[in-house]
């Protein structure tokens, strides 16, 4: 039987096992089975052995007994590794007879492995692409426009695909924007780039790739009257940051060589070096993270709104993803100005990297047939790494109407069950839950993961049920599974839900089903105000845990209220 296994090994790293017998798709999401946020695979020092062993130990619980497996490998790391690293013995324990490079014209053959050359070789462009595919197949369309955009990569930072089930080619490059010969340039980096620029958002900031969703958060809170088309220089490959903010010249500072030099200390702390000198007012910070923002959804769309005909030809299907697609305004705003469908996937950014190449080398070389309908990753990650910690030790056993109870009387609640969700979202399964109807719970919840007071917290609710409270850009709900797009609280639940009620009046709302998510579903069938605050089962720096050791120390060092993990269909309560 023939398989694949892929890896995307950058930031957020994961790797993707295909299963040619069963038809299914096994991601290990590396991050969370390390512990370590946007786990970097590439660096292979010798603290990592023990995160890169955690990932030996997962797919050593999945491993496959199909022969031969072809391994497609991210070209950044065959220069680093070598035969007595974590390569070779991922491949030895998946019995993989021959590695293939993602980014090069010719198979590494690794010595040991055999010399099987395998039947394709990869091209150089290939991130945007996994990035096209990824979204693509675990959609509903059977073709769509795709636009892919993040902060850079070796060939775009932005891109436009056709993506077509019926086409044999399945996915096709239409037009590449910004000149990654300076990234810096690039509307996702420039974003990112002024989260860091912000005391507020970088003080608290070590890692690049959690300032732009910071900024997003903040924006809201700023106010700028003046038309952004008028602050706005879009030209192809140019800086489209505006040249008239207050203080640019030391936000155009981001892009010369002291902050190349900052960022390459490799220090926790260069983001809050680079922004430490700045002498901006907080609420200066707050007009231009709000002139940032809207700036990118400006560029974005105007991009965007020049395939205006080949989306429509496309059936007005729209599939959003790369890192960039968790800017739930732009997704919002292309379905406000195209009346489009759109589709955002859970895992748009890096993450889904190794999963996206993998189904297009499954539709491609395999048959396309086998994905023929949608793909749906949301809850596609694997069980809790330490499955044997919840079977003893904890306080009892409850029922559902006593959680009902512990969450109306204000108790704020860890739940573990099943299999993680992919990306970068909690939806139910990785959660800390809160009855968002009671007072001064936000509050409280900011205490437990210590987040900042400017990040807004998602409200979850039955899909049937969410008209009763939002209003979304074109009046439907289904889209809002994945958590990545922006409802308006309407007016008349804004004091009741002020938990989940952000400055603008905005929310991340996420609609569930009970074929989505049938426990989550129920509890929320029993809660009296019919919605409940969602938000990661996480701290401040740390991603998303996937261990019931680290759920208990949350418990144990924090406000945290208990914990709950469902085994077997009994709720296990820790307090």
């Amino acid at each position: 039987m023939i398989g694949i296994i892929t890896t995307a090994f950058g930031h957020d790293a994961s790797i993707t096992i295909w299963s040619k017998e069963r038809n299914k798709f096994y991601v290990i999401d590396c991050e969370k089975i390390t512990g370590i946020k946007h786990f970097y695979g590439i660096r292979l020092a010798e603290s990592d052995r023990t995160a890169h062993q955690k990932i030996l130990n997962e797919i050593e619980k999945l491993r496959l007994e199909e022969e031969p497996l072809e391994l497609y490998l991210d070209a950044q790391i065959i220069h680093r590794w070598n035969k007595n690293s974590f390569l070779p013995k991922l491949a030895n324990l998946l019995n993989i007879v021959s590695i293939a490079e993602v980014n090069g014209p010719s198979p590494l053959i690794w010595e040991g492995l055999g010399s099987k050359t395998p039947p394709w070789t990869e091209p150089s462009e290939t991130h945007h692409l996994s990035h096209a595919a990824g979204g693509f197949y675990q959609s509903p369309f059977k073709k769509a426009v795709v636009v892919t955009q993040d902060c850079s990569s070796p060939e775009s930072a932005f891109s436009v695909w056709t993506a077509d089930k019926s086409d044999p080619q399945q996915i096709r490059l239409i037009k590449n924007w910004f000149d990654m010969s300076c990234p810096y340039y690039s509307p996702g980096r420039m974003h990112s780039a002024a989260g860091g620029y912000l005391k507020t958002i970088g003080g608290n900031t070590w890692n690049f790739n959690d300032l732009s969703g910071k900024l997003l958060g903040f924006s809201a809170y700023g106010k700028n009257d003046r038309r952004t088309e008028d602050i706005i220089n879009i030209e192809g490959n140019i800086s489209w940051f505006p040249k008239n903010l207050p203080h640019y010249q030391d936000v155009s500072a981001l892009r010369n060589s002291h902050y190349r030099k900052i960022q390459k200390e490799n220090d926790k702390g260069w983001i809050a070096k680079m922004c430490e000198h700045s002498q901006l007012s907080e609420q200066e910070e707050k007009e231009i993270a709000y002139l940032v923002q809207k700036s990118f959804v400006e560029c974005t769309l105007s991009i965007i709104e020049q395939y205006k005909d080949l989306i429509e030809e496309y059936d007005n299907n729209i599939v959003m993803s790369g890192g960039c697609a968790l800017n739930l305004e732009v997704n919002s705003e292309v379905i406000k100005r195209l009346g489009a469908n759109v589709f955002v996937p859970c895992n748009p950014a890096d993450d889904g990297l190794s999963f996206g190449y993998a189904a297009l080398k499954v539709a491609t070389k395999i048959s396309a047939n086998l994905l023929r309908d949608p793909i749906d990753m949301t809850y596609g990650g694997v069980g809790v790494t330490d499955e044997s910690g919840f079977l003893q030790n904890y306080s009892k056993i409850i029922s559902g109407p006593e959680l009902v109870e512990l969450l109306s009387s204000g108790k704020v609640v860890g739940l573990i069950q099943g299999n993680h969700e992919l990306g970068k979202r909690s939806l139910g399964n990785r959660s800390l839950l809160a009855d968002a109807s009671i007072e001064g719970i936000k509050e409280k919840v900011n205490d437990i993961k210590r987040r900042e007071y400017y990040r807004p917290f998602a409200p979850v609710c039955r899909l049937e049920d969410a008209h009763k409270w939002f209003e979304s850009p074109d009046g439907k709900f289904e889209y809002f599974s994945t958590m990545n797009f922006m409802a308006t609280v309407k007016e008349s639940a804004r004091e009741k839900y002020s938990s989940i009620t952000h400055y603008d009046n905005t929310a991340r709302l996420q609609t569930v089903t009970r074929e989505q998510n049938q426990f989550l579903y129920d509890l929320l069938s029993n809660m009296e105000s019919g919605m409940l605050l969602n938000t990661s089962l996480n701290v401040s720096g740390k991603p998303i845990m996937n261990s019931t050791e680290d759920a208990i120390e949350l418990l144990n060092t924090s406000s945290l209220d208990c914990v709950v993990i469902i085994d077997d269909g009994q709720i296990k309560y820790y307090v």
